[in-house]
């Protein structure tokens, strides 16, 4: 009979064999171990329960002072209502803000109207409000800038499917009914704009539209010509002077700061990037207190020739380049 048929045997005749205590006295002291490590584990879960909360505790409370916060300065996206009353622009007086919005609320019915009234097709719609457009150009400033922030709209998607069935009707007859509206209102075709975008003002009223394929597959967004900042004007007027002595014209518009300044590593040579209309541009100076020369346009690395002057190479030394001859990359050297 094997051992472990004796041992049951053994139990089931109340008869404890050696074997049969010495497993009892085991099965003790694990009974005792097991309670230990059962209330260990209990309070750990209790510690481990209060952390939670009051990490769950800080989380809420750290979320509800962001919803607060957003009241006032954060975009609304997805579908949120801008003509909602939650959401108020932080330069602008509440008649500004009231005649953008009532602006850009007859713009979105006409898109509405236009694109969904009949049709199959059924982009998604949202509310912007956002920093990227228009572009104005104010009094004092040789180049135009971003206006603070907008109010519009804009119609999203990224599947080619999506692209083969809007494009015809955005860059037709929906372009053509939101310009007519535009008309009706009081606004001509303005001056300054990217090449992304077609721009309109009411001069009475004081408001820019523009109708945009950038970003989204077509967005609209109107703003008060008084939503900008004056901060780095002189700045940017000097580099703007740089580009029309090379050019021979005002850049349409342009955005750049002193803290965007580099020293070159030559001497007392100095370089900045800056944006520039839907591009960027690099200026130079010999030196702090001589001015800005434009140098070049684009938004990818120049030729190793177009670096043709010894102040060109001492002033972007070090900084990529291709060589026309072979494509190869290079660096300029002084």
């Amino acid at each position: 009979m094997p051992d472990q048929d004796k041992v049951n045997v053994s139990e089931q005749m109340g008869v404890a064999s050696p074997d049969v205590q010495t497993k009892k006295k085991r099965e003790h002291k694990a009974g005792r171990s097991t309670g230990w490590i059962i209330t260990v584990v209990i309070l750990s879960l209790a510690v481990l329960g209060l952390a939670g909360f009051l990490t769950y505790h800080l989380l809420v409370t750290d979320t509800k002072s962001e919803e607060k916060e957003c009241e006032t300065i954060c975009e609304t996206t997805d579908g949120d209502d801008v003509g909602s009353g939650e959401v108020k622009p932080p330069v602008s007086t509440v008649k500004d803000d009231e005649e953008v919005r009532e602006i850009a609320g007859k713009l979105y019915d006409v898109a509405v109207k236009t694109v969904y009234d009949g049709e199959t097709f059924h982009p998604n719609l949202v509310h912007t409000y956002n920093e990227m457009m228009p572009l104005y150009k104010p009094e004092g400033l040789k180049t135009s800038t971003k206006l603070i922030l907008s109010y519009g709209f804009g119609f999203v998607g990224d599947s080619s499917e999506f692209e083969k069935k809007s494009r015809p009707i955005f860059d037709g007859r929906l372009k053509e009914a939101l310009v007519a509206e535009l008309g009706k209102n009081g606004f001509v075709e303005y001056e300054y704009r990217p090449t992304f975008a077609t721009e309109y003002i009411n001069q009475e009223l004081g408001i820019v539209c523009a109708l945009s394929s950038a970003g989204m597959p077509f967005g609209v967004g109107c703003s008060s010509v008084k939503w900008y900042s004056t901060e780095d004007w002189e700045f940017i007027n000097d580099l703007a002077e740089a580009f029309k002595e090379k050019k021979g014209e005002y850049p349409y518009y342009l955005k750049g700061n002193p803290k965007q300044i580099e020293d070159s590593g030559y001497e007392q040579y100095q370089k900045i990037h800056v944006s520039l209309a839907d591009a960027g541009a690099s200026f130079y100076r010999v030196n702090p207190e001589s001015e800005w020369k434009f140098f070049r346009d684009g938004q990818d690395a120049g030729s190793c020739e177009e670096y043709n002057t010894e102040e060109l190479r001492k002033a972007f030394i070090g900084e990529t380049c291709w060589y026309e001859a072979n494509g190869k990359t290079g660096v300029v050297k002084p």
